[in-house]
């Protein structure tokens, strides 16, 4: 998976040295998120080969880096920003 830019993003996360920060297994990406309502919110987008792995079975894992608790997160496939049209 990798981080990909959306319409309503409104921060870019880089490292401290202004050099792209690695996520997860992926070198050099910027983290483009949006920040609203105390949360920060980013778009991934699945490779072709992943595609297929989930539909097949395969999980999604998410990690998060703090300090010593979970912060509270979520992972939906609905755009948070356009009401859902189920």
């Amino acid at each position: 998976m990798k981080p990909i830019r959306f319409e309503e993003a409104n921060k870019d996360f880089r490292h401290k040295t202004n050099k792209d920060v690695k996520v997860g297994s992926v070198k050099n990406v910027k983290l483009t998120t949006c920040y609203i309502n105390g949360v920060y919110v980013s778009c991934w987008a699945l490779s072709l080969v992943e595609k297929i792995r989930v539909l097949f079975g395969r999980k999604i894992w998410l990690g998060t880096k703090s300090g010593c608790v979970q912060p509270p997160v979520w992972l939906g496939i609905n755009n948070p920003f356009k009401p859902n049209k189920s």
